[in-house]
């Protein structure tokens, strides 16, 4: 077992619904008592949000989990009795392995068990705020009572040697994409020898072909079936779609990150006996605007500036064969010398307007009272 820190999300922590493959349950706490004193509070931080994370190898019960909640609340308020906190404790089943057919029966059965604490931080007796977690003074109380906690229930530690995460290499770029063609043939060759295959079979077709990939394959929504692959190193599933109608299946690749920003590929479409349609990664439409837009032009092309004796000369009669500082920008930058056509316009309307309906100087005064 290992504690977390979350941000507080109590509508991701209650789920959706029995449709939702989580299965949350309320462990503990109040959760009116708790939505109250968070739209009450005027702190910033009115909550603070913790999951005890449990691996797949332990199988605590609703008093151990229980327990650990007391044990957890009286570790981050101490001296403070629980019934002046505002906390809800919610149990999850986090997915483990491959999840095969119905989301939730798959979820029952291959998971892992985590509690999400969200506690308010403000006190139920005073109304004064609680500082409940400080980083730099908790951390390492926090640790031990991890590894104390483990070693009195026998949890999993992850600070056990064989438990590291070492660092799996990723599949190169060419292996990646052997490996998604090969899985799409598969499925292709499964779908053309069996008209309705199961989400079993599928999943046995896939496993033998790519062994070593996790694999999540929902119920399926005819006439489309889809598949979640995840290839070794890869933390986003590379989808495949199969289409019954149209006899294809669509590939859609992992991100990935290009120059420091994601961008996702464009989709592969896999038609059975045809090559893969090449795929090009997404460009932007749009022409990006000069940094310089609006602070005049840019060195490379500016205007050269006038010598001693031009501006002498543009002091004495006012022209200058530079452009002023306000229409630099909009003379580099032409969408937005579009953009200052219609206001010109707009200004030499109203200006006719108001010489139409403004009297001259030399006018005589109306006689008699002002209606």
């Amino acid at each position: 077992m290992i504690p977390v820190r979350l941000k507080p999300w109590l509508k991701y922590v209650l789920g959706s619904g029995d449709d939702d493959p989580r299965c949350p349950a309320i462990v503990d706490g109040d959760v009116c008592r708790y939505h109250r004193m968070t739209r009450l509070s005027r702190s910033r931080c009115p909550s603070v949000h913790f999951a005890l994370s449990y691996s797949s190898e332990d199988h605590p019960s609703a008093t151990d989990l229980i327990e650990d909640v007391h044990s957890f609340l009286a570790l981050l308020s101490p001296g403070l009795p629980r019934e002046r906190l505002a906390y809800v404790a919610i149990r999850h089943f986090e997915a483990h392995g491959d999840q095969i057919g119905d989301p939730v029966e798959a979820r029952k059965r291959s998971h892992r068990v985590a509690v999400h604490i969200l506690i308010s931080t403000t006190d139920l007796a005073t109304g004064r705020r609680l500082q409940l977690y400080y980083p730099r003074r908790d951390h390492q109380r926090l640790r031990a009572w991890c590894q104390k906690v483990n070693q009195q229930k026998g949890y999993s530690c992850p600070s056990e040697t064989h438990r590291w995460k070492r660092n799996r290499p990723k599949l190169a770029e060419s292996e990646r994409l052997r490996l998604t063609k090969l899985l799409a043939r598969t499925t292709g060759q499964l779908f053309r020898t069996k008209p309705s295959p199961g989400a079993e079979d599928w999943y046995r077709a896939m496993k033998a072909t790519v062994p070593t990939a996790r694999y999540v394959i929902p119920s399926p929504n005819v006439p489309v079936w889809s598949a979640y692959v995840y290839l070794p190193g890869d933390r986003s599933p590379t989808v495949l779609d199969h289409a019954i109608g149209a006899m294809q299946v669509q590939i859609r690749p992992t991100r990935k990150i290009v120059k420091g920003r994601r961008t996702h590929p464009a989709n592969k479409v896999l038609s059975f006996g045809t090559k893969p349609t090449a795929s090009h990664e997404r460009r932007r439409t749009l022409p990006t605007v000069p940094r310089h837009a609006g602070r005049g032009p840019a060195r490379a092309h500016a205007t050269p500036g006038p010598n001693r004796g031009t501006r002498n000369q543009t002091r004495a009669t006012g022209s200058s064969p530079v452009a002023p500082a306000g229409n630099r920008g909009r003379d580099a930058d032409p969408r937005r010398a579009s953009q200052g056509a219609p206001l010109q316009e707009l200004a030499r309307t109203l200006k006719a307007v108001l010489k139409q309906i403004t009297p001259p100087d030399n006018a005589p005064e109306p006689e008699g009272p002002l209606p």
